[in-house]
């Protein structure tokens, strides 16, 4: 498999290591839809009194739940089980930059 077909710059380093370890990138795919589906169903409910974020929010989780099962089917087709993560050292610095006080947050 080459880099080229992705539509961003890949080092190819990258790619190799992709498609050596593809049962864990399945996996983490599926965990990280399942996640953004669960973190816009949770903003929902955080700001209820925004209808119009609460509309976007409701198609993104839709979506989401979507390519999740999708993932999921493709896990199942070929033999990869599905499995919790832990949580990886890449969100947890994206974390550290989000406000935790209104109206920053939203």
């Amino acid at each position: 498999m080459s880099a080229e077909i992705l539509a961003a710059p890949t080092p190819a380093a990258w790619v190799d290591a992709a498609v050596e370890h593809w049962r864990a990138l399945l996996t983490d795919h599926a965990n990280c839809e399942k996640k953004a589906a669960s973190t816009a169903l949770a903003l929902m409910f955080a700001y209820p009194c925004d209808t119009e974020l609460a509309v976007a929010l409701a198609r993104l989780a839709r979506e989401e739940l979507r390519h999740f099962e999708q993932v999921v089917r493709i896990m199942r087709r070929l033999g990869v089980p599905f499995g919790r993560q832990q949580p990886g050292r890449y969100a947890a610095g994206l974390r550290r930059h989000v406000a935790s006080a209104e109206p920053r947050r939203k």
